[in-house]
């Protein structure tokens, strides 16, 4: 069931996460057309990556999602430079077969390990729980992907399992993870 929720500009202490626009492709994509970022996100994303790619996505997937109701997209700025993109959060009200994970994101490779990404989860999470009234968020990521893990631990998720996934033609272990609202309220509170 689509959910009807206005999309808002999310703010944290250092960040921006504002809904994209197409003004912001060209930059986002610098970010994203690295292979130590893609290696470690959904298989079906193609590589090398095409110029232009991320406009196209935008147009036929983040932005018809968002008006269907079917979830959120925001790229994430830091304040000090609130016109350049340095990465991107997916929210998705529902699962599906083709995507079994309600959240997902990735964030440019010079800005690892400096807490950003789990300062915008946090924010994303209040979203979800608080304003999209979700019930809970399924979460997954590779298992030798440990930063996507950590920022789980760090945001209140459960490991509930794992499981043999093909990505790219190899086995790789897929790390599921869930979050309720439950346990992200009791998570906040301590």
């Amino acid at each position: 069931m689509a959910k009807k929720v206005e999309i808002p500009v999310l703010e944290t202490d250092r960040l921006l996460l504002k809904p994209p626009e197409l003004k912001y492709a060209d930059a986002l994509e610098k970010h994203f057309n690295n292979w130590t970022l893609v290696k470690d996100l959904n298989g079906n994303i193609p590589w090398p990556y095409p110029k232009g790619g991320v406009k196209e996505h935008f147009k036929t997937d983040a932005f018809p999602r968002m008006r269907e109701g079917k979830g959120a997209t925001w790229l994430i700025f830091l304040k000090n430079n609130p016109e350049e993109p340095i990465g991107r959060i997916d929210l998705f009200f529902e699962v599906s077969d083709i995507r079994e994970s309600n959240r997902g994101f990735w964030l440019a490779e010079p800005f690892w390990s400096q807490g950003i990404m789990t300062e915008a989860i946090r924010a994303v999470n209040d979203f979800a729980f608080d304003v999209a009234r979700m019930r809970s968020l399924r979460l997954d990521n590779y298992q030798d992907n440990i930063g996507s893990h950590r920022i789980k631990e760090k945001t209140g998720a459960k490991l509930i399992r794992t499981e043999i996934q093909k990505w790219r033609g190899e086995d790789r272990v897929m790390e599921i993870w869930e979050l309720t609202a439950e346990d992200w309220k009791a998570f906040r509170e301590s």
